[in-house]
């Protein structure tokens, strides 16, 4: 367990190495089976929950879109001749939406850190991982992002994860880093040109701006989650009127410009 520690210490730390001391100091929730007394329960035994926050986290309100992020660890991981499903660890995302109480999964695919982590092996770990019976040496690891966003109906969340497996080959893995992150779409409102006098024209273009939910992420190729259900209404200043919308223009799927007039008095 240790080793699993340190591993997600490397993951979720900016560290030189196994021997770091953010690594070797870094604390995790881990489960190691060494008999594996309950080996006979099938694949697919009702998800049982390994982790959930106790108390309430704060969100802003007005309807935010947020998803989940948890670092996990784990060895022992199926072999070639071995059915991943049964043998690595199979763990799902949830948010309890405290004001209605629904319980949201955020991963329609369960996380496998056995296939969605790096290798961690050799000079990389401060000790050999356990492998027997044919499974991978090393460790795989990796902080792993819900799929999915959710929109809050209030203003607090728990957070949760399960696992679909309870058998004992699939549940040597750790956690650490549990994040609940706003992807909410920011819109911004902008005239040009700012100032008119009365019978011109101006143009006025919401700008809306999609955040990823890789914390840290830049650019184009950064992953975007759909917010569905998201919308936004806006009133014109005072005096500002509508001057056609057959000027309404489009660069991308919600985004609408329309020529304004001042009204002449």
């Amino acid at each position: 367990m240790q080793v699993l520690s340190n591993v997600l210490g490397q993951v979720t730390k900016s560290t030189s190495g196994p021997a770091d001391a953010s690594a070797t100091g870094n604390h995790a929730i881990a489960a190691f089976t060494n008999l594996p007394l309950n080996r006979a329960a099938a694949a697919g035994t009702p998800a049982n929950v390994v982790i959930e926050t106790v108390k309430p986290i704060p969100v802003r309100s007005g309807g935010r879109f947020v998803t989940f992020s948890v670092a996990t660890a784990a060895m022992g991981c199926a072999g070639p001749t071995k059915d991943p499903k049964v043998y690595n660890p199979q763990f799902n995302f949830n948010l309890i939406d405290l004001t209605n109480s629904n319980v949201v999964e955020l991963t329609p695919v369960a996380v496998d850190p056995c296939t969605q982590g790096a290798l961690y092996d050799g000079a990389q770990l401060p000790a050999p991982a356990s492998s027997y019976g044919g499974n991978k040496p090393g460790v795989y690891a990796g902080q792993i992002f819900g799929s999915k966003t959710y929109k809050l109906a209030g203003n607090s969340v728990k957070l949760q994860v399960t696992s679909e497996n309870s058998n004992g080959d699939s549940n040597d893995a750790a956690f650490d880093n549990l994040l609940l992150i706003d992807v909410t779409p920011q819109l911004d409102k902008s005239f040009a040109p700012a100032a008119i006098s009365r019978g011109q024209n101006a143009t006025l273009t919401f700008t809306i701006t999609n955040s990823s939910s890789q914390i840290g992420c830049t650019g184009a190729t950064c992953p975007l989650l759909e917010a569905s259900g998201w919308e936004f209404s806006d009133t014109l200043p005072a005096g500002l009127v509508f001057a056609s919308p057959a000027n309404a223009q489009t660069s991308c799927g919600q985004e609408r410009r329309w020529a304004l007039v001042a009204p002449m008095f």
